[in-house]
């Protein structure tokens, strides 16, 4: 199997969720619209340039060519993020098709964290095919085949790399999915709750409802409330409603919710890959028995089990994978 690419790859998701801090992150939506004023993405490239050289010395792949693969590939990365950063909150904010399933996808930030990613793994691939660094893409897919399911032996330096790249996946990079996918189910829950108050707004021409909207949304997040409200009309005499409304409950926001999912993942992805399948059951345990008292919330128990399950989903599928190269060394 190629190592270069396997070098590329590897280097790309340390540099897009590792060594990319938030401070990074905020300084690249934060520019002006001009190409070459985007600091924070001239320092991503830095550090994509800096970990790629530096990996290709470790594994001995440091060549002109690579060298020259690696500066067309840091501009076209610089490209695809500043396209990324200039445009990409625009299309998520703005409806701009005619067809409805379009503007949904377009709308998902899930679908362009992976468009994102498809892309840039496209063009490394396609670079180093270019400068045959790479062989062609039937190719990989056979050997790959075999080593799945024919347990054909890998290299000691290939199962590294390979075993290198799955961990990232298993930690950090589906950390950042899992993250935009609940993001994406929030965004939803919120549409329709703006529906329905635009609905309730609209039924009357006073500020009623409207002044009480606009309470309920300044609650704070993990509320529920009730509240009966009364307004006399001369002709009709008195009318009262009562509305329940309880706040979006999201998963935890912080680095701490962040990084024991990074460890749970990890953990699972371990126990598989191991066969120790029964320290499975010591954290589903461990992670019912922190949260049991937000299951009362019917909001909080959806999101956290979906993302548990996401969660469960790649630990499992990267596990079997990393299992699938660790006996083959």
């Amino acid at each position: 199997m190629d190592n270069t690419i396997l070098i590329f790859m590897l280097a790309h998701l340390i540099c897009d969720f590792i060594t990319q801090t938030d401070a990074i992150i905020k300084k690249k939506n934060n520019y002006d619209t001009s190409f070459l004023s985007n600091m924070g993405l001239i320092e991503h490239v830095i550090h994509h340039v800096v970990v790629t050289v530096v990996l290709l010395t470790v594994f001995n792949e440091l060549t002109w060519i690579t060298l020259l693969c690696l500066l067309i590939i840091a501009i076209l990365h610089y490209v695809i993020d500043h396209f990324k950063s200039s445009y990409s909150e625009v299309i998520i904010g703005k409806s701009i098709h005619k067809h409805e399933f379009i503007d949904k996808l377009l709308g998902k930030r899930s679908i362009h964290f992976l468009t994102d990613q498809v892309m840039h793994i496209a063009i490394i691939y396609v670079v180093l095919f270019v400068f045959n660094k790479v062989a062609a893409l039937p190719v990989i897919i056979t050997k790959t085949y075999e080593v799945i399911m024919e347990d054909i032996p890998l290299s000691l330096t290939t199962s590294i790399l390979l075993i290198s790249i799955f961990v990232v996946l298993l930690t950090f990079t589906s950390s950042v999915l899992i993250a935009e996918l609940l993001q994406d189910l929030k965004q939803q829950k919120n549409t329709v709750k703006d529906e329905i108050a635009s609905t309730l707004v609209k039924s009357d021409d006073d500020l009623f409802f409207q002044n009480h909207y606009a309470q309920l949304e300044k609650l704070n997040k993990n509320v529920s409330i009730e509240r009966t409200w009364e307004k006399k009309d001369s002709s009709n005499g008195k009318e009262s409603m009562t509305m329940e409304f309880q706040q979006f409950n999201e998963m935890d926001d912080n680095s701490a919710g962040k990084y024991i999912g990074i460890l749970e993942r990890l953990l699972i992805g371990l126990f598989i890959a191991t066969g120790a399948y029964q320290g499975l059951i010591v954290i589903a345990a461990l992670k019912t028995l922190t949260r049991f008292k937000q299951f009362e919330d019917k909001n909080f128990a959806e999101y956290y089990l979906i993302g548990t399950f996401l969660s469960i989903l790649c630990a499992l599928v990267i596990g079997l994978l990393i299992r699938s190269i660790w006996f083959t060394v």
